[in-house]
């Protein structure tokens, strides 16, 4: 068979051309669209560390994630968004929010998440902190369900504060003022310095105060006492009369002394068979003396200042007072009980 014409689009019209085109086009379209609704995708879903492998012939993530009967939370991350293609996702991965406890200056807070690391919870939390601040566990760190992040919140300060400064109290000895008597020569003031401190607070509790620098104002001006170390010798008394019969006292030198008394008791003592400082034993007539006072040694002759009691003649055999004070060895210690504390006149016989 033989043509006598072969086909020539060039003869035919293109408006007749263009629909039929479109046509194909369509027709094309109609066929990859219902080839791909046709199609079966293998998919690897990880859901939280456990895989499964899964066909199907949804076209998209969403619709074999709701196939499945796999729904997201609100904090769960997944790999592909919904509306992707399954052509584009041969494994999709789902990682599931966990609870993780956020303490700070305001309390404690559960929030799900899934992030991987301490820093980004907290950004996640929108959690802003600077180089001072502290977190516990580090920001890298690994998080696993249950973790706690402790966040302290620290600040470094300078503050500036007044402080008094104490004045000194100098004492000078002075042999003009009788021993016991003080004197002020100058009255003594504060003084007044500027010191700075790095304070640290953290979570609003101060937790250190270091003094960094101080500044004197005023220095303070130190109180001077004159403190008397003369000693007064009581001038003696010229005694014309004689005391307990054949005791001369006439020529003695008197002091008023205040008069306690003693016994040798172990319950006086607290020790047996007791010894004076001239090491005797000690008997009725042993005085104890101050030997600044009376002489070791001296004999006495001792009466109460009203004259209505006596101890007698006597001599300083013994130690352990201080100053005018007498204390009078007694036979028994219901004796040295009863006698108690008396003002004395004390002769120093010689």
């Amino acid at each position: 068979m033989v043509f006598k014409n072969k086909f020539d689009f060039r003869s035919f019209p293109l408006h007749k051309l263009m629909p039929a085109a479109a046509a194909v086009t369509v027709m094309v379209a109609l066929a990859f669209i219902t080839m791909i609704a046709s199609a079966t995708w293998e998919v690897t879903i990880i859901d939280d560390g456990v895989a499964t492998q899964v066909k199907t012939h949804a076209s998209t993530v969403g619709e074999l994630l709701a196939s499945q009967g796999i729904t997201l939370g609100e904090k769960d991350v997944c790999s592909a968004d919904a509306q992707d293609p399954l052509a584009k996702a041969d494994s999709i991965q789902i990682k599931r929010a966990f609870p993780v406890t956020i303490a700070d200056q305001s309390g404690q807070t559960v929030v799900y998440t899934a992030c991987d690391t301490v820093d980004e919870v907290l950004r996640q939390n929108s959690i802003v902190l600077d180089d001072n601040d502290e977190v516990v566990p580090p920001r890298d760190a690994v998080l696993i369900p249950q973790s706690v992040i402790s966040v302290a919140k620290v600040d470094i300060s300078e503050v500036c504060e007044d402080q008094t400064i104490g004045y000194q109290t100098i004492n000078k000895n002075s042999d003009r003022l009788e021993k016991g008597k003080t004197e002020t020569l100058s009255e003594g003031k504060n003084g007044m310095a500027k010191v700075t401190y790095q304070v640290v607070t953290k979570n609003g509790v101060e937790t250190s105060k270091n003094e960094t620098g101080r500044e004197v104002i005023e220095a303070p001006v130190d109180k001077v006492v004159t403190v008397g170390t003369k000693i007064t010798q009581p001038k003696a008394v010229a005694v014309m009369a004689s005391r307990g019969g054949n005791t001369d006292v006439r020529g003695a030198r008197v002091i008023t002394c205040r008069a306690t008394a003693y016994d040798g008791s172990y319950q006086t003592l607290g020790k047996s068979n007791p010894k004076t400082a001239l090491g005797r034993t000690p008997t009725v007539g042993t005085v104890a003396v101050d030997p600044s006072v009376i002489p070791l040694g001296s004999r006495l002759y001792i009466e109460t200042t009203d004259g209505s009691w006596s101890y007698g003649e006597c001599f300083a055999g013994d130690t352990g007072v201080s100053g005018y004070h007498v204390d009078l060895f007694m036979g028994s210690r219901s004796a040295a009980l009863s006698f108690g504390s008396r003002q004395v006149r004390v002769y120093i016989l010689d």
